[in-house]
């Protein structure tokens, strides 16, 4: 089964989200950005699981919007797409519930 999960995470700017995830993973995030979310954090691209941190703002042709509207008590969002039920980062995250916060779980 394949996983998609979302996490909120305390952290006063992206680049402190950025530096709590990649200690707790033991990854090392890259600086991405994009029209559409704007500026963010990932890893992995393709088939294999992959994480993300977002600001909590998007944008679509120049105006804002919220990117996640059911948690607004959240500025940062963690998501680990394409993740199977034995995850290591699913297991990580949710080892350190004084940093993240899961908020949902979608599969396939």
């Amino acid at each position: 089964m394949v996983m998609y999960v979302l996490y909120g995470i305390s952290a006063s700017s992206l680049d402190g989200a950025a530096a709590i995830v990649n200690k707790v993973l033991k990854i090392e995030l890259e600086a991405r950005e994009s029209g559409v979310i704007g500026d963010y954090y990932g890893f992995g691209r393709g088939a294999e699981e992959r994480v993300k941190i977002k600001y909590k703002v998007g944008y679509d042709q120049d105006e804002q919007y919220v990117m996640e509207p059911d948690f607004p008590g959240w500025d940062f969002f963690v998501y680990v797409d394409g993740a199977e039920l034995t995850s290591h980062y699913l297991a990580a995250l949710d080892a350190s519930p004084s940093q993240f916060k899961k908020l949902r779980t979608n599969s396939e």
